[in-house]
């Protein structure tokens, strides 16, 4: 600075005069010229004897400090410059620093030892009261023989400077803030796509560390299925356009959903890295997931109900045609004799027709008309039923190559339901997992009591309480995602219709379990098989007593009076014949609204009421009125 190279100049000089036996006039002269340099210095520059008086006041520290050199110069016993001398408070450090401890300290060794002063302190009382903040230095001042004779001190206003560190210091706190709190996580990489910076948001929505990823590979924590789209997304990028990908990373033994958007990191035009933003949208994610979820089963239940009251309609129109074949071909069998050349295509028509009504059975049970016969089970006894008969029989002749476990519960629970549906769906299960082992494998039937503490997801999702829980497994060719979705629809089926089955399998099995408040789960993958999982309500009642079989005698009646009400007149007809048999005295009419005008002037003993008749009253509205 000018003050250092002024010092300089003065020591130079006065040497230059010594050797050269100047006299003093020419001495004064030239002191007088360096203190006209002084007078004129842009710092505020000031200088005292080893008395403490005041020797230098340009003006510089006088446009500081409002105090003109005139009231300056000559003061001194430092009382206006020296803080540790005397008891009166100093007047000088008052005006130029407000914390004067470190100055305290400090400035006599710049007279007594020689050493440096070197301080930046904020003074309110410079400028008219207005503050600045300065950095002063002072030095010891020398005489021609070197002897300390006082000390010289610049003051340079250096508000500017530090209001630019206060703001730089502020940009860099806000800049920090906002990488540490932005909802994102701000990464950059090198070009070998190595981390150089995490920001600490990343500890926020996973286990990692900020310190855990500095200097490894971005691609260490991607899940490897997701790794290809982002290494194309980021070429990409490389390419000049930006394309957000999201992808999953791995986080301990979870899987956590991010999206990031990311660009060219260049110097000089040449790309040295990478730097973009990752925000967890794993929240988003499971919510897109159940929103998903919830649309799938309501879609599955929306269709599964309109396609049960197409089937209920068909099974309804359907049972009163069978009913007439069965029906008649039972009576007439129990007339024909064993010689008769009637007897067997009579037996064939009777089969076929019980066939037929356990389809009809089968679209009542899709169209979910309720359990009949709901009685206290257990699955155990269900399974061991099925085992035994001969469908099970002619199954396992079918499929010799397949080996059947079971791995059943003997304390296993009972359920309330209906043993004829029970045993169906069990066998459809097992049918369709034998017929998903061509080349062989294994079938385990399982039974186990638990207990759930909270809802789970699955095919559908189940609510907490008891289940007794009955699990098909087999080891065969497994079920597409895409089969997957759609295995409990009517009529869908992988199989060859007419040669294995109606399509009817799987969804009589979801409206048995639906009927039974039940929940089925199905977990299966190609290639690795399928595990169907049928939850029951648990029932603490017990299984009563085995009811003794009733002789047909006991139905025979005693010339009682039943009203048959129907809108199909061969059903009144056939529902006549068999009661009449049975010695009953029976009556017919159509409609409801006959069968009031009947019971006006008749009083029967029992009224035998279809429930669906139309046009007019139904059963419900008849038995009402």
């Amino acid at each position: 600075s000018l003050l250092w190279t002024y010092g300089f100049i003065i020591m130079l000089n006065q040497r230059l005069n010594a050797e050269m036996g100047e006299d003093k006039e020419a001495l004064r002269k030239s002191e007088r010229q360096m203190a006209d340099i002084i007078e004129f210095l842009p710092d505020a520059t000031l200088a005292i004897n080893r008395e403490g008086r005041v020797i230098i006041w340009n003006k510089a520290i006088e446009a500081m400090t409002g105090i003109p050199a005139a009231e300056m110069i000559g003061k001194g016993d430092y009382a206006y410059t020296i803080p540790f001398y005397g008891e009166a408070r100093p007047q000088l450090m008052d005006l130029v620093f407000d914390d004067q401890n470190e100055i305290a300290a400090k400035y006599p060794k710049v007279i007594r030892e020689g050493d440096t002063l070197m301080v930046e302190v904020f003074c309110h009382t410079l400028y008219n009261n207005k503050g600045a903040w300065v950095s002063a230095k002072a030095s010891p001042l020398h005489d021609q023989s070197g002897n300390i004779v006082g000390a010289i001190e610049s003051i340079r206003d250096i508000t500017e400077r530090k209001q630019m560190e206060e703001v730089l210091l502020g940009s860099e706190e806000k800049y920090r803030s906002l990488v540490e709190n932005i909802n994102g996580m701000i990464y950059t990489l090198d070009s070998d796509g190595r981390f150089t910076y995490v920001s600490p948001v990343i500890e926020k929505f996973s286990t990692y560390k900020t310190g855990d990823l500095i200097g490894r590979d971005f691609a260490d924590f991607v899940h490897p299925d997701d790794l290809p789209g982002l290494i194309e997304s980021f070429n990409l990028t490389v390419q000049g356009e930006l394309k957000p990908f999201e992808f999953r990373i791995l986080d301990g033994d979870k899987v956590r959903h991010v999206r990031t958007s990311s660009e060219l990191i260049l110097k000089n035009g040449v790309v040295t890295g990478l730097t973009g933003v990752m925000t967890d949208i794993t929240s988003r994610k499971q919510a897109e997931e159940e929103k998903r979820d919830l649309q799938e089963r309501l879609n599955r239940a929306e269709k599964m109900e309109a396609l049960g009251t197409l089937a209920g309609g068909v099974a309804h129109d359907l049972n009163n045609v069978l009913g007439i074949v069965v029906g008649y071909s039972e009576m007439i069998l129990d007339e024909v004799d064993e010689t008769s050349s009637l007897k067997r295509p009579l037996v064939n028509i009777f089969n076929s027709g019980q066939k037929a009504a356990a389809i009809v059975d089968d679209l009542l049970t899709l169209a979910r008309r309720g359990v009949p016969g709901s009685s206290i089970l257990n699955l155990n006894n269900i399974i061991n039923d099925c085992q035994q008969s001969p469908e099970f029989t002619k199954l396992s002749t079918y499929h010799p190559n397949v080996k059947i476990k079971t791995d059943l519960d003997s304390d296993l629970l009972n359920i309330s339901g209906s043993s004829v549906h029970l045993n169906k769906s069990l066998y459809n299960l097992i049918s369709n997992a034998c017929e998903a082992m061509n080349k062989g494998g294994i079938l385990t039937i399982k039974t186990t009591n638990q207990y759930l503490d909270k809802p789970m997801s699955g095919y559908n999702e189940i609510k907490e309480g008891d289940y007794v829980v009955l699990s098909v497994s087999d080891t065969g060719e497994g079920i597409s995602e895409k089969d997957l979705k759609r295995i409990f629809e009517p009529f869908y089926t992988k199989k060859i219709m007419g040669r294995s089955g109606t399509g009817l399998g799987l969804a009589v099995v979801w409206g048995t379990v639906t009927d039974h408040n039940g929940y089925i789960n199905v977990q299966s993958e190609e290639g690795q098989g399928s595990t169907f999982t049928l939850y029951f309500p648990v029932t603490r009642e017990e299984i009563p007593d085995e009811a003794v079989a009733i002789d047909v005698s006991a139905y025979m009646g005693n010339g009682q009076t039943i009203l048959i009400v129907d809108d199909v007149s061969i059903q009144r007809e056939l529902a006549t014949d068999m009661l009449q048999k049975l010695n009953y005295n029976v009556s017919s009419v159509k409609s409801g609204e006959e069968a009031i005008i009947y019971l006006k002037d008749h009083q029967p003993d029992l009224i035998v009421l279809d429930m669906i008749m139309d046009p007019g009253m139904d059963g419900l509205d008849t038995y009402r009125s």
